[in-house]
């Protein structure tokens, strides 16, 4: 690669951490991690229809704790299944990211105000945007 990046993007906030995620969906909304693209992300759980809970850290009793959640983004791959998202739309439904022990940040993937599971077949990326200085 032939470019000049930057290593400091220049933003008000101090110490932000992007932690990525590809998650394909299975039938029953059954995600699977991909965990070459989800450094930092020790699992990702179906609570119910819809419904998902991720885990941060490197491993199961190595979690990692941040002070604040900036922004989750999302963007999903239909590209095998050549149709649009069955629920593109997505909400954070608890926070936990700085609770020391549990890490988890569970989000709704919705259809038209209704939780329901992605599409089997369908792959999600997301960005979790994490803050992690209480710096002003």
């Amino acid at each position: 690669m032939n470019r000049y990046l930057t290593q400091f993007p220049l933003m008000f906030e101090k110490k932000v951490v992007s932690v990525f995620a590809k998650v394909t969906f299975g039938a029953s909304g059954a995600p699977t991690l991909t965990t070459t693209s989800s450094k930092g992300i020790v699992s990702v759980t179906r609570n119910s229809a819809g419904t998902f809970t991720f885990l941060f850290g490197t491993k199961a009793g190595m979690l990692d704790t941040y002070v604040k959640l900036l922004c989750i983004k999302h963007v999903f791959d239909t590209s095998g299944t050549s149709s649009a998202p069955a629920s593109p739309s997505v909400y954070v439904a608890l926070n936990s990211i700085a609770t020391v022990g549990t890490s988890t940040i569970k989000i709704v993937f919705n259809a038209a105000g209704t939780a329901t599971d992605p599409a089997s077949g369908e792959i999600v990326y997301l960005e979790f945007i994490l803050g992690d200085s209480t710096a002003p």
